[in-house]
């Protein structure tokens, strides 16, 4: 197999396949791209495994993507030092990725391009542009809140301390729309006054499972807003909308943002107070409907019922 075809293919599965059993007859370069690929997939510490074994061997590729992948997975585990380090190989390389690099460097603040951080003992807080110290004091204070929230349900160990990189305007700083989370590497880019605790609940729930199965956006955006201190005042869909959550599992079906997400809270909030955190976290593992329906029985179809009823009569309980 030439694996640097089928990678960029996108042909995963076939190269663990044909990996497997076989890795101490691989070639260095065969190394590096199944390397590559189990960072892609979200094995982040396997990968950086691969990629340190292969670091000092000749290669005949352009490894600017393998030495940004390796100082990510140093930034998902909190060792910033070695995250510039690796970045700058890549990005003095000026190869395929060197830009993309370029790019995290500037996103994670590695330059020191910040007006103001603080350290918390669970969370670092970045201040990207000027603000007022009272404004930093109230959403310090609502982040703790939502922390000690979420963490009193889930109990999770993290690999790192979450970074929060705060912004006063709705764009970070490569013109990417607020807010949003990466799980992986534990940090949060978020509108100061936009989030109190979605953002966070995504992080701290990929951490509640070994890993997430079927990926669910309803469960997902649910389990988000269900920690989310901040209540909407107003949902913007008509009276006598008439939805199918099956339907909504993955798809937004046309529905904004807000109105979707406390759909899904709802959801979420009728399984967890019926069926308890055990199951729920069950639930997260694998997200598929199946699953959901085999660990919730008639107890789903009810909640669903209920959402969609309330839905129809504009009188959703959020």
């Amino acid at each position: 197999m030439d694996i640097e075809k089928e990678y960029i293919k996108k042909k995963y599965e076939d190269i663990l396949r044909y990996c497997k059993g076989k890795f101490n007859s691989l070639d260095a370069k065969e190394k590096y791209y199944l390397g590559i690929v189990l960072f892609e997939l979200g094995f982040l510490n396997k990968s950086l495994e691969l990629l340190l074994e292969i670091e000092k061997v000749y290669v005949d590729v352009d490894k600017s993507r393998g030495y940004a992948y390796m100082g990510l997975v140093y930034y998902s585990l909190g060792n910033y030092k070695k995250t510039k380090r690796y970045l700058k190989y890549s990005i003095n390389l000026n190869g395929e990725y060197s830009i993309e690099s370029k790019n995290w460097y500037k996103l994670y603040a590695l330059d020191g391009e910040v007006y103001k951080v603080v350290k918390q003992p669970h969370i670092t807080y970045y201040f990207i542009e000027k603000i007022d110290l009272k404004e930093v004091e109230n959403f310090i204070l609502k982040y703790k809140r939502a922390y000690d929230r979420i963490q009193s349900f889930f109990s999770v160990i993290l690999q790192k301390k979450i970074d929060v990189y705060i912004y006063c305007g709705r764009r970070d700083v490569l013109g990417n729309n607020l807010s949003y989370a990466n799980p992986f590497f534990s940090s949060i880019h978020v509108n100061k006054d936009e989030d109190a605790g979605h953002e966070l609940a995504h992080i701290i729930s990929h951490y509640a499972v070994t890993r997430i199965n079927n990926k669910s956006k309803l469960i997902q955006e649910g389990i988000a807003e269900y920690f989310n201190l901040i209540n909407y005042k107003t949902l913007i869909y008509p009276i006598g909308l008439e939805i199918n959550l099956f339907q909504l599992w993955n798809d937004m079906c046309g529905l904004n943002s807000v109105s979707y997400a406390c759909i899904a809270k709802r959801f979420v909030s009728l399984l967890i107070d019926r069926k308890g955190k055990d199951i729920f976290i069950k639930l997260l593992q694998d997200q598929s409907t199946d699953n959901a329906l085999n660990l919730y029985g008639e107890c789903l179809l009810e909640a669903k019922d209920v959402v969609e009823r309330e839905v129809i009569e504009g009188k959703l309980q959020y």
